[in-house]
């Protein structure tokens, strides 16, 4: 995500031009301990590349925002991440909790999602997250 900000010029395709199967080094399976700022830094650029071609689809920051939240909480329960489950539970109520995000999880209810992300989407937007806890843990265990 973050290569298509520095893009000096603007594609829109209707077919994605890749099939995403389970990646071995996907973030949700690799703990980035730094993945959210990676993700703030990433939407500054697309602010910033949206508002240079002067396109405002409706809710796409809301969108960018719901696809980062949900990747974020896929990292910090990832079984790379050593923190304590309360740790990682206090954590995704605080990526929740930003302004941004809030503003996502109550104005846009996700569409489209797979099962999975979407009990995910959902427990979110409950703010059910000693539920979302204890889902993650039990997927994770060895």
């Amino acid at each position: 995500m973050e290569y298509f900000c520095l893009a000096r010029r603007l594609a829109m395709l209707d077919a994605p031009l890749y099939c995403y199967l389970q990646n071995p080094e996907s973030v949700t399976r690799n703990y980035l301990p730094d993945y959210m700022d990676t993700f703030h830094t990433f939407m500054e650029a697309k602010e910033a590349l949206a508002a240079r071609f002067s396109l405002d689809a409706p809710q796409w920051r809301e969108n960018s925002n719901w696809a980062g939240l949900l990747i974020a909480i896929g990292n910090e329960y990832a079984p790379g991440n050593p923190a304590s489950w309360h740790k990682k539970q206090d954590r995704v109520k605080s990526f929740a909790r930003l302004p941004d995000m809030d503003h996502a999880i109550q104005t846009l209810v996700p569409q489209g999602l797979g099962r999975n992300k979407q009990i995910v989407a959902n427990l979110v937007r409950r703010r059910m997250f000693c539920l979302l806890t204890l889902l993650y843990t039990i997927k994770n265990r060895r």
